[in-house]
């Protein structure tokens, strides 16, 4: 037999022999990217042998199945390891942002690669496209030499390698399932679920199976005691209390008011940033709106991302912390799925949405057709759903927040009576670089010493806000109509020292709020000026109760729940400092924690969840009487 022929008998064998050690050079380069450094990918490998080697084999089965499914190993190869490049790539960019990794509920957000890309160095993108065209160009150089480019397995094996592949790829959606095979394999292998944080299932089982783990999604665990007779029950109790609430209630018709709810994107105040000095104010203005109307702190469960996931509970007054680790983000992972999904859009008869931004992102359109917005303008939008507004703020690639008011304004105006305005603008969105014509501020302190120049031309961007801010709300004054802005900021940008997270992880995650109702509706009795009690730390999922307590509004048994939230219980959030439990903060910004309730905060909470469990992963009992909606 010749050498030839010799090496042909073999090849297939080599080939598999191929795969393995390419998917361990992989798993290393990953680790590296999320990491920083190859040592500590090393050092990542050493310490978790176990889940190194069972990482090679899963990467190695896929590297088979797509060779069995595509047979021509320079394509499927290249294909291969350019796949598990973009993920390295991807994951470190999103670790280094968002402190989490790369998730399945992240693929949706392909459509929005312009917008994504934007937001990393151009020069990062530039190496892993080169890095990727060089894979595959050695790829079908290489196995041209080697005479591997026709024809790569004979049908028994690549019939094995789809089936053993899409079994593989089938028994990740078990993962999750405490009782099973593939969970109990997991387990004995060291794989831990790292429920508390994401950030640390990455960092212990790797990129890769923290995607895997991420898989297999539960809405939430069915909390003891759930049946139809108990949330009736709690039907009954809340209707008590909506009771007594509406006795001081002035307003029986929401639609005669208009509500805005403004989302400022990545708006905080800097000078409460711990370790951070800025040279002045760069929010007067807004200050001083704080200082004379219903305002605080928003307790948030992001820093540096998570935008849509404080809209969600804004809008709908759930929290994210009582959800499975694995549900990451409601409007992409549930909302869409969802037959009813309850929202504050609920209460009025008109609601129109409006985003600076491409529409896709986050599946918005998706989304807002749940929450039964009936206009959702945005920069994807044509013909009469067209932006009226799109100017782009000084040389940065985002629409202004002056555009962005003046459209939400336009909305107002296009009806007479009341209506419900959701606005989410993108000034204050990363990248921090360069936005600006000037930067008139000067940062010091360790907290900004590896971001100073970002953080500068951050806080240019807000005052920048300042000044919009101010300038709409005078707008509004004008109107001859009542209306009441909830404007708020979903999260810290991810530019502070992160040495300074764990010491300070509730200063970094509170967001300025304040709840503003314009001149005529205090006038008309459609809105005070400032509501003092329990507003100085207030989480995202218990905003609207306060904002219907500032409109004079009576409320439902479901808002009535959440006044009792709001009033009686800590601010709530998901914890991104290793713990399973949410993170609590008293009226004092101190936090708490869910040992520290009395019986009487107890069994709010324990409402709270059993009513968000009904309304998202239960039989919806309570969307079938009247516990949403004012009687």
């Amino acid at each position: 037999m010749s050498h030839q022929e010799n090496f042909k008998k073999w090849s297939p064998w080599l080939i598999m022999i191929g795969f393995v050690i390419e998917s361990m050079v992989l798993l290393i380069v990953i680790q590296a990217l999320q990491s920083g450094n190859i040592k500590s990918a090393l050092y990542w490998v050493v310490l978790h042998k176990k889940i190194y080697l069972f990482s090679t084999i899963i990467l190695s089965i896929i590297a088979w199945g797509l060779t069995s499914l595509i047979n021509r190993l320079w394509i499927s190869n290249s294909l291969f390891i350019d796949l598990m490049i973009i993920f390295g790539f991807v994951n470190s960019q999103k670790m280094t942002f968002r402190q989490e990794p790369l998730l399945p509920s992240d693929l949706t957000m392909v459509t929005n690669a312009n917008e994504l890309s934007s937001m990393i160095s151009l020069s990062s993108i530039i190496i892993t496209v080169i890095v990727c065209l060089l894979v595959i160009v050695i790829n079908f150089w290489g196995l041209r030499r080697l005479q591997l480019r026709k024809k790569t397995f004979k049908i028994p094996t690549r019939i094995a390698g789809v089936i053993i592949t899409t079994l593989m790829i089938f028994s990740f959606f078990r993962i999750n399932h405490t009782n099973g095979i593939v969970a109990k394999t997991f387990a004995k292998l060291g794989i831990q679920s790292y429920t508390w944080s994401l950030e640390d299932s990455a960092n212990n089982n790797g990129p890769v199976i923290a995607f895997i783990n991420s898989i297999d999604i539960t809405v939430m665990d069915e909390p003891a005691g759930y049946s139809q007779a108990r949330m009736q029950t709690i039907a009954k109790r809340y209707q008590k209390v909506a009771n007594t609430i509406n006795q001081h209630r002035t307003q029986s018709n929401i639609n005669k008011q208009t509500l805005i709810y403004i989302l400022s994107e990545s708006f905080s105040d800097p000078t409460r940033v711990p370790n951070l000095k800025v040279s002045a104010d760069p929010i007067p203005k807004i200050r001083k709106i704080k200082q004379t109307t219903t305002s605080g702190v928003m307790l948030s469960s992001g820093y540096g991302g998570g935008t849509a996931n404080m809209e969600y509970m804004v809008d709908t007054s759930l929290t994210l912390n009582f959800f499975s680790k694995t549900l990451t983000t409601p409007f992409t992972q549930l909302v869409p799925n969802q037959k009813k999904a309850y929202a504050i859009t609920d209460l009025f008869n008109t609601k129109n949405a409006i985003h600076t931004n491409t529409g896709t992102f986050y599946r918005r359109i998706d989304v807002y057709k749940k929450f039964g917005f009936q206009t959702f303008r945005n920069t994807d939008s044509k013909g009469k759903l067209k932006l009226h507004y799109t100017k782009k703020i000084q040389n940065s690639e985002y629409i202004g927040d002056d555009a962005s008011y003046n459209n939400a304004l336009w909305q107002v105006k296009q009806k007479q009576g009341g209506q419900f305005i959701s606005l989410a603008t993108m000034q204050n969105h990363m990248p921090f670089t360069n936005k600006y014509y000037h930067n008139d501020y000067t940062i010091t302190g360790v907290a900004g010493k590896y971001n100073n120049a970002e953080i500068t031309n951050y806080t240019e961007g807000l005052h920048l806000t300042d000044n919009s801010t101010k300038a709409f709300i005078d707008k509004l004054d004008k109107m001859k109509k009542p209306i009441t802005v909830l404007w708020y900021g979903d999260h810290l940008a991810s530019l502070y020292n992160g040495d300074s997270m764990a010491t300070y992880n509730v200063q970094l995650h509170e967001p300025d709020y304040f709840i503003y109702s314009n001149k005529y509706a205090r006038q008309h009795g459609y809105g005070t000026k400032k509501i003092k009690a329990n507003a100085n730390v207030v989480g995202s999922n218990a905003l609207s109760a306060l904002v219907l307590e500032q409109m004079h509004q009576k409320v439902s048994p479901y808002y009535a729940l959440i006044t009792k939230v709001l009033k009686e219980l800590p601010a709530m959030a998901s914890d991104s400092q290793n713990s399973t439990d949410a993170l609590l903060v008293n009226q004092n910004n101190q936090q708490t924690y869910l040992r520290n309730l009395t019986a009487s905060q107890r069994k709010i909470y324990e409402d709270y969840k059993l009513v968000q469990y009904d309304l998202t992963a239960g039989k919806s009992y309570l969307g079938r009487n009247n516990f949403m909606t004012l009687n």
